[in-house]
This record gives structure tokens, C-alpha cells and sequence, in this order.
């Protein structure tokens, strides 16, 4: 059978004929039917989400810093914009170029008109030299905050780095990049513990000799930045340790036998912070001992290592005494 041609019922042969012009303009008729109607319901919907969907409330969370208005103003927002045309990442980039101190912006929105924006500010800030013998306000990811009184007591600061051209909300600037990352990485650290108001310098003049100055008490040497998660731990570990009475220098560079030391202030030459000059320097013999002292009480008992292996030994020996027995 030719393509085409069917067998009709009394046996005879038809031809499929081709759509008449009528037929084919009521294809086009329809096809254009319906693409009117898909506009129409377009058009429909954008009229409602302009008149429905307005915003009646701007709710702001986790502002202590900024006022609600100031985070609102930042925003771009305002009563009676559609909801439904708020861009989350235009508001939040507005928002942290505005307000250097906001770290971090989430923006939500419930219908029928509410939007939430929830912010997170620095919490610690450090201070910071810059070129033109300026003081600035930085936070821990490296973002500059605001211009400070030439003092800043209140904030830990950061030496060995210099801030070249500052301008609040950019990242600090600075030739010494070796050493603003390693402050950074040590910053960040020091944010998850407990004792991070009480240290008041970090020197990363050498960043291959990290020093920390905790009050007037300590003076904490961490060497470079590998292993620091563990020296943070142990430096935890140190801090908490009821045997230690008086300050000194607590030495974290791991360089002998993977352990900490510890030189009480008595043993060492000078105290930091006195102006009236050296204390009397002991004779070898007694620095000597201390040392050797501080170094066996911090490398057994404080490591957090070390503590275990203790237990574990205590364990075994009590096994043998019983057996013994």
C-alpha cells in the first residue's frame, strides 16, 4: 500500500487530503489564542502581586550595635515596595557595605507583606596601626571597622602589621601579608576560648614567633602557625592548671619533645611592664632548675596528651601490684 492510502471499507483505495486554507487559519487563530490568554494570566499576576503582596512590617533580629532604623535605612527597604521584587543578596550587600560592624545578613520574606532581616555583628574587635598613624578597628576575618582613638586601650592589639590606606567595611591592606594571615589564623582561634579579653598584644612582628601578652601575668611564646589548633588547646589546658600560682613565660613553639615550658617571672631576668628596670638575675644553678622543673610539670601533666597516658599508667601499675599480691 501506497503511503498515505488506506483500504476503505468496501475495498476501494482514499487519499488523506491536505488541510483546506480555513483549516489552517483556524490553527494559527488558535495557537495565537492561546499565547493572548498565557499573557493575560501573566498580567493578572503581576497586578496582584503589586496590589496584594506590598511590605507592611520589616522586622529586624540580632542588632545590637545598630538601631533598627539605621539596619532598615541601610537596607533600601521600604513600607510598601512589593515583596515579591526584594533581592535577598542586594539587601545584605547593602546592609555590610553600610554597617562595617555587621558580619553576616540572612533576609527572609512571609507573605502576606513581612520581611526579616537578621543580622550577626562582630562581637571582639582588634586594634590596628595604619600608615598615616591612625588607629583602626578590625575583626577577625580582616575587615576594617572604624577609625579609633589614638589609645584603644579596650582592644587587643595587633603589632607587626601596618594597614595601608584604610577605608571602613574593606579588608585591611598591608605589606606584611605573611603576618596578617598569620594573626588572622591565631585571632580566629583565640575567639573560641574563654580567656580572649584577658590578652591584650599580639605580636606577629616575626610571624615564625608568635607572642601573645595575657594581662600582666603571662607572656605566651606560640613559634609559627602549624600546629596552632594544638597549642590552643594546650595553652587552655595550662591556663587552667591550679598549680600554676605566679605568672612567667609560657613557651608553646613544641620544640623540645613536643611539650610545653614554663619559667615563672622569679626566674627569668626582667618582668614585662616595670620600669625600674631588671630584677636580680638568679645564678645558673637556680634558673636552671626551674626550668628543668617547669619544663617536667608542663610536657607530663598538662598536655592533654599526657593526662591520659598518666591514667593509663597508673592503671597498669595497680594491675601489677595486685597480680604480685
Amino acid at each position: 500500500m501506497e503511503q498515505g492510502r488506506y483500504n476503505g471499507p468496501s475495498g476501494g483505495t482514499s487519499v488523506r487530503r491536505p488541510p483546506t486554507g480555513g483549516q489552517r487559519r483556524y490553527g494559527r487563530s488558535g495557537v495565537l489564542a492561546r499565547i493572548f490568554v498565557m499573557l493575560l494570566v501573566v498580567a493578572i499576576f503581576i497586578f496582584c502581586a503589586a496590589i496584594f503582596f506590598k511590605i507592611t512590617e520589616i522586622v529586624v533580629v540580632g542588632n545590637n550595635l545598630y538601631t533598627d532604623e539605621e539596619v532598615v535605612e541601610a537596607s533600601g527597604l521600604a513600607l510598601g515596595d512589593n515583596l515579591l521584587a526584594v533581592s535577598r543578596g542586594t539587601v545584605a550587600g547593602r546592609i555590610q557595605a553600610s554597617l562595617p560592624y555587621v558580619e553576616d545578613v540572612q533576609v527572609g520574606r512571609a507573605l502576606p507583606g513581612t520581611v526579616t532581616v537578621t543580622v550577626r555583628e562582630s562581637d571582639a574587635v582588634y586594634a590596628v596601626y595604619a600608615a598615616n598613624g591612625t588607629v583602626w578597628l578590625m575583626n577577625s576575618s580582616g575587615k576594617l571597622l572604624e577609625q579609633a582613638a589614638p589609645g584603644a586601650s579596650s582592644y587587643p592589639w595587633l603589632v607587626g602589621v601596618t594597614v595601608q590606606t584604610p577605608q571602613a567595611g574593606n579588608q585591611a591592606v598591608c605589606a606584611e601579608t605573611e603576618a596578617l594571615d598569620a594573626a588572622l589564623t591565631v585571632i580566629q582561634l583565640l575567639e573560641a576560648t574563654d580567656y580572649l579579653p584577658k590578652i591584650v598584644e599580639i605580636d606577629v612582628t616575626k610571624p615564625y614567633d608568635i607572642l601573645l601578652r595575657y594581662e600582666s601575668l603571662y607572656e605566651i611564646h606560640l613559634g609559627g602557625v602549624d600546629q596552632m589548633e594544638y597549642k590552643m588547646r594546650y595553652l587552655t589546658a595550662i591556663l587552667a592548671d591550679s598549680q600554676i600560682v605566679e605568672g612567667g613565660i609560657i613557651d608553646l613553639t613544641l620544640e623540645k619533645e613536643n611539650a610545653a615550658v614554663f619559667k615563672p617571672w622569679s626566674s627569668t631576668v626582667s618582668v614585662p611592664g616595670t620600669s625600674g628596670g631588671d630584677t636580680e638575675e638568679p645564678d645558673g644553678e637556680t634558673t636552671d632548675q626551674t626550668s628543668e622543673e617547669s619544663t617536667g610539670e608542663m610536657g607530663e601533666q598538662t598536655s592533654p596528651e599526657a593526662s591520659e597516658t598518666t591514667e593509663t599508667g597508673e592503671e597498669a601499675a595497680t594491675t601489677d601490684n595486685s597480680a604480685e599480691n
